[in-house]
């Protein structure tokens, strides 16, 4: 245990006492949902990791998590990222190809999309014109309008969670079989109700999107995918792939509104088509050396 761990170990309870169970709590909300960081402030570090180990991951209240995480896309934040994405975001297999994450190729660090194209294919998926792809936490929508491109024929359902991101997406992409709801991961249930999705083909994707949901509702989540009778379901997440190695818990808070999670401790009862951790980064890299991919093909 090095000293930083011994230390905090020796005053958490005093410090639980005294800020997370006291009005105190208030300071250490705000700084937690305007994000604030000060990296040379040993003192302010330590209450920011004292209030996300000690109460935020811990808790099991939508409407308190959601106040607490929703700051980042309120007043514009949203769009921001969405049209920072629609501009930086490939369009081709063969502009994916070229691309690098860290050491590797883009393709084969974040394999989800090649391994869509590879499953639709393979099993005709876009022959049916019951088949679905829904997208958790779409941004830019550009995801959908690759894999449209190259099946047109299949019904998109783009998710994200503010009314500024889902308007964005309207003005980019104007498709016939594009559809737009708004909606998070844990009310997944009320797209599948508005499409009368229970028995059709469907397969659900997140890239990069449900790192940022909490594990209360990431656990909501996979409950509610177990209202669809045939779905697959791929996903392609930033992880700290040294934690998801010990095994030990579900998830970790890392920082940023978002965490490591380890998907199949929640996805106990889907089975496990494939599942790969990329680990893109040089062990040189001291701030990225743990930082990886894990990827998964689920099926119910």
């Amino acid at each position: 245990m090095n000293i930083n761990k011994l230390f905090y170990k020796i005053i958490r309870i005093p410090l639980i006492f005294f800020f997370i169970k006291t009005p105190l709590i208030k300071i250490l909300e705000n700084r937690f949902k305007k994000n604030k960081k000060e990296r040379s402030n040993l003192i302010l570090r330590l209450l920011d990791y004292l209030f996300a180990s000690e109460y935020f991951v811990k808790l099991k209240n939508s409407e308190k998590i959601n106040k607490l995480c929703d700051w980042s896309i309120i007043e514009g934040g949203g769009r921001m990222w969405a049209e920072y994405y629609y501009n930086n975001h490939f369009r081709t297999l063969e502009n994916l190809q070229k691309r690098k994450y860290g050491n590797m190729k883009f393709n084969e660090a974040n394999p989800i999309f090649t391994e869509m194209v590879n499953y639709i294919k393979s099993n005709k998926f876009d022959e049916d014109k019951n088949s679905y792809i829904i997208q958790i936490g779409s941004s830019s929508g550009c995801d959908l309008e690759f894999f449209y491109k190259i099946f047109p024929k299949i019904n998109y359902i783009s998710t994200d969670v503010s009314d500024e991101i889902i308007h964005f997406q309207k003005e980019k992409h104007k498709y016939e079989n594009f559809s737009f709801f708004k909606c998070k991961a844990e009310n997944i249930d009320e797209c599948f109700k508005k499409y009368d999705l229970q028995y059709k083909k469907v397969i659900i994707f997140s890239s990069s999107s449900l790192q940022y949901a909490h594990p209360y509702h990431l656990e909501i989540f996979f409950n509610k995918l177990k209202l669809l009778k045939n779905l697959n379901l791929f996903i392609c997440e930033t992880v700290n792939y040294n934690f998801l190695e010990k095994g030990i818990y579900k998830s970790k808070f890392i920082g940023d509104y978002s965490f490591s999670h380890n998907y199949k401790k929640y996805a106990e009862n889907f089975t496990v088509l494939d599942s790969k951790i990329l680990k893109p980064h040089d062990q040189n890299d001291a701030l990225h050396k743990f930082i990886g991919i894990y990827y998964l093909h689920l099926r119910i």
